[in-house]
């Protein structure tokens, strides 16, 4: 799932940082089934090309926007508020291999953050139930943008924050809007997905694509990718 130029290169990193939802939390599939009850309740159908644009990644407020404009200001806030109850009530798992992988990054003090469409409290609280509380140094969250994904800001603006140039960045994604907004950030990006959303997020500006983190190997503070590209963590 990727490029073949691009195999066996080594990309010198400085930083890594991560998405939340679908990126450190398997919590997708819960939120698809949150989205598909909606949109049947308004007499639709969640599409795969929907569910990419308009829910991975994306605020609740984003994606009733997109996906519920017709609907009424009641109605708007009815799903706003069962949106909010249903992620305060989500105990989701860690994607496969992020605990050892991150853990690894902390053992080399290897610069780490999140930056994530949530809400602080809500990403502190998800970290805390899949076991990597105080394993991040740095975060950007819904409190500290003006503008979300796609926008590059969020992204930017972790730059700033650990004084680093966005271009020794490397961003883990698994949406659309997250590849996009670090890739105009001027980040390095690799998607984490699957058969029918790599090409997807590659077209997005995604380097590579992964599965999981099971993909990915340390040693001698290189990265290497299940692609065979390596990335030197500086």
């Amino acid at each position: 799932m990727v490029d073949g130029n691009s195999i066996l290169m080594s990309q010198p990193i400085q930083a890594i940082i991560f998405d939340l939802d679908g990126v450190i939390i398997d919590s997708n599939p819960a939120i698809v089934t949150f989205w598909d009850h909606w949109a049947k309740q308004f007499g639709f159908e969640l599409t795969q090309d929907m569910i990419l644009e308009w829910v991975y990644g994306r605020k609740v407020t984003a994606t009733i926007e997109g996906l519920f404009s017709k609907a009424t200001e009641e109605e708007q806030q009815a799903i706003r508020d069962a949106g909010y109850a249903f992620d305060a009530a989500m105990h989701p798992t860690g994607i496969e291999g992020v605990q050892d992988f991150v853990q690894a990054l902390k053992v080399l003090d290897f610069p780490r953050g999140v930056a994530t469409s949530s809400h602080k409290e809500r990403m502190e609280q998800m970290l805390e139930r899949i076991g990597l509380p105080n394993h991040f140094e740095f975060s950007i969250t819904a409190h500290d943008v003006t503008l979300g994904k796609p926008h590059p800001e969020p992204y930017l603006k972790m730059a700033q924050k650990l004084g680093i140039e966005p271009s020794n960045c490397l961003v883990f994604e698994d949406a659309i809007s997250g590849v996009q907004s670090a890739n105009a950030a001027g980040m390095i990006c690799i998607g984490i997905g699957n058969a029918f959303t790599a090409e997807k997020l590659k077209a997005a500006g995604a380097k590579e694509v992964i599965e999981n983190f099971t993909q990915l190997h340390i040693r001698n503070n290189t990265m290497t990718t299940s692609n065979n590209c390596n990335y030197s963590l500086i």
